[in-house]
């Protein structure tokens, strides 16, 4: 219902060619995409070793996130959809989070300070 048709005619200069672009390969129309991805400084994203979630996979009950510094104030986890399923305050470089009411599946855990944004993945089963 929601589709979006495009419609090509390859060679319409000659229509007599049969518009299959074999004569004239350089008239084949091409889709182009163009796209820009802003990023800063405060909004870098990155997956270093300052960040440590532990036991991964991990069954019901309790994960680690253990941080290298303390700068950080909360810790966000995200299901599988980029939903926000659960924040927690950080206490210190070591931060128990309990996940026994959560689902089994993926989530995305993400700790930020002020410069730049840390994920993990984890699987919960």
């Amino acid at each position: 219902e929601n589709a979006r048709e495009l419609e090509s005619f390859e060679n319409i200069a000659d229509p007599e060619d049969g518009g299959d672009g074999q004569n004239h390969p350089e008239r084949v129309p091409k889709l182009v995409v163009y796209f820009k991805t802003h990023t800063s400084a405060k909004s870098q994203i990155e997956t270093g070793t300052d960040v440590r979630v532990y036991p991964n996979p991990a069954e019901k009950g309790e994960i680690t996130v253990e941080l290298s510094k303390t700068n950080y104030s909360n810790i966000f986890m995200y299901d599988i959809t980029g939903r926000l399923v659960k924040t927690v305050n950080v206490e210190g470089t070591v931060n128990r989070i309990n996940v026994s009411d959560m689902k089994s599946g993926m989530y995305i855990i993400r700790v930020a300070d002020s410069e730049k944004s840390l994920t993990k993945k984890v699987i919960i089963r």
